[in-house]
């Protein structure tokens, strides 16, 4: 099982969960998972095909640079992340 990590807005699809456990094999599969048992999931996390714009996904305590061609394993924490801009010196 994954455990993915719900970001506090989006809360409110899993009835107030900020944890829940899935089993997947890749970011696809999980937020289709996510989707079917909580509607309204993909919508929040993705655009077309690719994660949203403003919004990182982290594995195992790593930003991950393309989410959706990541392989997942049991055991691995998923974190859906506001992604934090830099400025310009």
């Amino acid at each position: 099982m994954l455990q993915v990590f719900i970001p506090s807005l989006m809360r409110k699809l899993t009835n107030d969960k900020h944890i829940v456990e899935i089993n997947a094999s890749s970011i696809t599969e999980l937020i289709n998972k996510l989707d079917k048992e909580y509607p309204g999931m993909k919508q929040q996390l993705t655009e077309g095909n690719l994660i949203k714009d403003g919004l990182s996904v982290v594995i195992n305590d790593e930003i991950s640079n393309n989410p959706l061609l990541e392989h997942l394993e049991d055991g691995f924490e998923i974190h859906f992340v506001p992604t934090i801009g830099g400025g310009t010196f």
